[in-house]
């Protein structure tokens, strides 16, 4: 889980700014990092789905 964390912020966090900024550019519709953020849960929630569960499973 710390893998798929870890790369959601480091492409979606850390480029944030500058995709916002292209989004709205290129649009020229200000509601552009809405579906910026849509988006950026849609695809971290198929991330989660991916991994397996481990409840009541021995770790070791």
């Amino acid at each position: 889980m710390s893998l798929v964390y870890a790369l959601g912020v480091a492409i979606f966090g850390g480029f944030g700014q500058f995709i916002v900024t292209w989004l709205i550019a290129a649009t020229g519709n200000p509601m552009a990092p809405a579906w910026y953020v849509i988006g950026c849960c849609a695809a971290t929630l198929l991330a989660l789905r991916a991994i397996p569960e481990m409840a009541g499973k021995k770790l070791a």
